[in-house]
């Protein structure tokens, strides 16, 4: 087994524990979200063609079920053509790899 791979498999447990305990039962400050009060999504798939592919039953079901809403993608120059012209997605944004560019075009 390689180094990194190795060194994942140790972090893992650590990183589940963290979750555990931020989201451990009887926490308070947690609150459902209830999808007719959401009316924007921004889906962020910056080169995996794959992932775009995949993530499409999930946003037709999500547009089937609540058709308030407005899905945005925030696509790279590699996966902008496969979801250009694509009716699933009411905005396109295109992400760049310029650090700066990063903030503004999330903000």
């Amino acid at each position: 087994m390689s180094f990194i791979k190795e060194l994942e498999h140790k972090f893992k447990p650590f990183v589940f524990w963290i979750f555990q305990w931020i989201f451990r039962k009887g926490n308070t400050n947690l609150h459902f979200i209830y999808g007719n009060k959401v009316t924007k999504i921004l889906i962020f798939r910056s080169k995996k063609l794959g992932d775009i592919v995949i993530t499409y039953p999930v946003i037709d079901k999500l547009k089937k079920n609540f058709p308030q809403l407005e899905i945005s993608l925030l696509a790279s120059n590699i996966s902008l053509p496969l979801a250009k012209d694509d009716p699933r997605f009411d905005k396109i944004y295109l992400f760049r790899k310029e650090i700066f560019n990063k903030y503004v075009e999330i903000f």
